[in-house]
C-alpha cells in the first residue's frame, strides 16, 4: 500500500541515505563512491537504479538521471577497470 505523502520521518530518511543505508543521494563523486562500496562489499556486478522522486519536479530528475549516465556511471566504470 502507497505510503500518504510527508509521513515519511526525516530521520528514516537520514538513516537511509547515511552509511550503510540503502539510498544513494549526494554528488556524483559520493554517489560513486557508494556504489563502489557496494560492489566491493558484496560482489555485484550490476547496479540498477529507481528514479522516481515524488514532488520533485521533471527538470531535477532528468538531471539526476542525466549525471546518472554522464558522470557517475562513467567514473563507476573506469574503476571497475570496464569500457
Amino acid at each position: 500500500m502507497p505510503r500518504p505523502a510527508g509521513t515519511f520521518p526525516r530521520e528514516h530518511f537520514d538513516a537511509w541515505a547515511g552509511p550503510g543505508g540503502g539510498l544513494l543521494v549526494g554528488s556524483p563523486a559520493e554517489v560513486t563512491e557508494r556504489i563502489l562500496a557496494t560492489h566491493e562489499a558484496l560482489g555485484t556486478s550490476r547496479f540498477m537504479a529507481q528514479v522516481g522522486l515524488g514532488t520533485l519536479p521533471f527538470a531535477e530528475t532528468a538531471a539526476s538521471v542525466e549525471l546518472l549516465a554522464t558522470e557517475i556511471v562513467p567514473a563507476v566504470k573506469k574503476a571497475l577497470g570496464e569500457r
